[in-house]
């Protein structure tokens, strides 16, 4: 299964990436044209050493104990592809290690499962958030990083025990890809039946609701259709959805609210999972559903990314 360094709704606040009008470094001694990153580069990331180029498995070395306290970024290598967008959805693979003993604690270069984070100032990985600003496709980036700062990503990888505490971590980044955070493609009408989808700039969507009950026929319909690849059933599916019950008018939940966008679990949300084969990616579809007791809930959902399913 593919990793998302985001946990489905994990809540973190964090300031939005900075983008300036000037040329400026970006660390490493390399310049981005247009970007102010949010991580400079220092002594402590200057030190990492990494043998093997961008797409390979990192060799890696550097002092131990690792120095310093806050965190730092270097630009290994600069890629020539996009610069990641406020709302974004970056792919990235990395390794990450104890700080103080040397050790690697995870990795996806070895394992073939790539991590998204989203470039959103409600996303709840700051801490990467951060390091990506001014970070193009094709880049390879070294970062020192406190465990507090990568609690999120420290739980993703399994050590949980390190959130919290003061621990330096060190890792190695390649940016793979960076896709839009919402639905994109040709808007398109809903049944009169359906509520209709409004549309922030972000792409957030609300739900203006008819007079009456929910319709009987509830087949998922396309709001957005996009241009992407079809949805199968052996993909994992990263979306974003909001769920608002019909009755109350109630937000059920929200991947918009809690900053992360989710890998769609087959086993606890069968019906959207269902609902997004066939469909391209980059679209949006909206999915009527019962809960529990009956009552009908409205899903809204962007298909974000679909990734063939590890074996």
């Amino acid at each position: 299964m593919n990793r998302v360094f985001v946990r489905p709704v994990a809540v973190l606040a964090v300031a939005a990436v900075l983008v300036s009008l000037t040329a400026c470094s970006s660390g490493g001694g390399i310049a981005v044209a247009g970007c102010e990153p949010s991580l400079l580069s220092g002594s402590a990331s200057d030190s990492i050493k990494v043998s093997t180029g961008f797409g390979e498995t990192p060799e890696v070395s550097f002092p131990t104990p690792i120095k310093g306290t806050k965190n730092e970024r270097t630009v290994l290598e600069l890629g020539k592809g996009t610069v990641p967008q406020d709302g974004g959805l970056v792919s990235v693979n990395l390794s990450l290690y104890d700080g103080s003993a040397g050790t690697q604690l995870s990795s996806s270069f070895e394992d073939g499962q790539p991590g998204f984070v989203l470039m959103s100032g409600d996303s709840s990985q700051p801490a990467l958030v951060d390091a990506l600003a001014c970070t193009p496709v094709g880049s390879r980036i070294a970062i020192t990083m406190n465990a507090k700062d990568f609690a999120e990503a420290a739980n993703a990888a399994g050590y949980e025990e390190m959130a919290g505490k003061n621990t330096q971590l060190v890792a190695v980044i390649d940016v793979m890809s960076s896709i839009a955070g919402h639905a994109v493609g040709q808007a398109r009408d809903l049944p009169n039946s359906f509520p209709a989808i409004v549309r922030a700039p972000d792409g957030r969507p609300g739900l203006s609701f008819p007079g009456g009950d929910a319709p009987t026929d509830t087949t998922p319909q396309v709001s957005v259709l996009g241009n992407g690849e079809v949805v199968t059933e052996t993909d994992n599916v990263i979306a974003q959805t909001l769920s608002v019950g019909w009755d109350n008018r109630d937000v059920i939940d929200s991947t918009w609210a809690n900053g992360s966008p989710t890998l769609l679990d087959p086993s606890g949300q069968a019906d959207l999972t269902q609902a997004v084969v066939g469909k391209k990616v980059g679209s949006q579809i909206v999915v009527i559903t019962q809960d529990a007791t009956g009552a009908a809930v409205v899903n809204v959902v962007d298909i974000l990314a679909a990734l063939p399913m590890q074996q």
